[in-house]
């Protein structure tokens, strides 16, 4: 199986903000990214925002 990743970067005024939304996946979105082939993903988020995310 082909890895991908890529960068982002969250304004560290919005890092509070971001983790907020992203800590309780609806169900819904869950099943919306296992239907499109999320079925092993990792994300990593520094002090500064700076995301990795790997597929």
């Amino acid at each position: 199986m082909k890895r991908v990743g890529f960068i982002l970067k969250v304004r560290e005024n919005f890092i509070q903000e971001y983790k907020k939304h992203h800590k309780n996946v609806w169900p819904k979105m869950k099943a919306a990214l296992q239907r499109n082939g999320w079925h092993n993903y990792s994300l990593f988020m520094r002090k500064d925002g700076l995301i990795f995310w790997l597929l």
